[in-house]
């Protein structure tokens, strides 16, 4: 049986200051990704160029996405996602995504995508690396949510695999892998995710980025949340289960907004 992937989504980015602003100098986008134009409309930055990612039709069985972003020294940048974007059923291969980022000396990059949605017999691998310069500033967001939860469907999907690879400065610092199998172990269990079905992680990196720092930022209310430092200091991993994935993405809304009023 032909095991070649079903569409190579690709994704091409490259962000440099030209003159008080940051453009995309390469910005090339392989169906079903499509990028929006590049705006300026933040309000409390009109310099950093902002950019919406849209994904068409959701990810399919067999499906490869290669996603590659590149900042200049002195970029600033912030992506987003469109929306939230589904795993449809695995057939015979189950889908990958690969993403990578470099960011030069004193860039600050915003990652903020749409949510995977893992679909009933969903099966999906990413691999994600970030090579950051030594005082690069990041705040990379990855949330999953496992099933169609408004119409009751948790934890059908196959498996979900990620692995989060953090560099700075040429040596790794951290690698993350979470693992989510609902055949071999239930997610709703008692020690995995419970009632908090919805999981999301934050990761910050730059000035003032530490555990000490971060942790009084961190709300209370519905979700479970905490943060861990990066060894060696420079950057903390916030993780959060709630109920809901409005619940999970404003606690980390919350936190991200927090710490960059603390870095300026």
């Amino acid at each position: 049986m032909d095991s070649a992937p079903r569409q190579r989504g690709q994704l091409d980015l490259c962000f440099a200051p030209r003159g008080n602003r940051t453009t995309a100098v390469r910005s090339h986008a392989v169906a079903p990704l499509q990028c929006s134009r590049l705006r300026y409309d933040d309000p409390s930055d009109a310099t950093r160029a902002n950019l919406s990612l849209i994904h068409l039709g959701g990810v399919l069985d067999g499906d490869h996405y290669d996603l590659a972003i590149d900042l200049e020294p002195a970029a600033r940048a912030r992506v987003v996602g469109a929306a939230a974007t589904m795993v449809h059923p695995r057939l015979d291969h189950g889908a990958t995504q690969q993403i990578r980022l470099h960011a030069g000396a004193a860039s600050q990059f915003c990652w903020w995508p749409g949510a995977l949605i893992l679909n009933a017999g969903a099966q999906i691998t990413q691999q994600i690396t970030l090579d950051l310069a030594a005082d690069a500033d990041l705040e990379w967001l990855d949330v999953v949510v496992p099933g169609r939860l408004a119409r009751g469907e948790r934890d059908a999907f196959m498996a979900f695999e990620s692995q989060l690879t953090v560099v700075v400065a040429g040596r790794c610092r951290a690698v993350d892998r979470l693992v989510l199998r609902p055949g071999q172990r239930p997610p709703a269990h008692r020690g995995v995710l419970g009632t908090t079905p919805v999981l999301g992680t934050l990761l910050l990196v730059g000035p003032r980025r530490d555990p000490a720092t971060i942790a009084p930022l961190l709300p209370d209310g519905t979700v479970s949340i905490g943060c861990t430092g990066l060894p060696g200091g420079g950057g903390v991993l916030v993780r959060c289960a709630g109920p809901s994935l409005s619940s999970v993405l404003g606690a980390l809304e919350h936190v991200c907004l927090a710490a960059r009023r603390l870095r300026t």
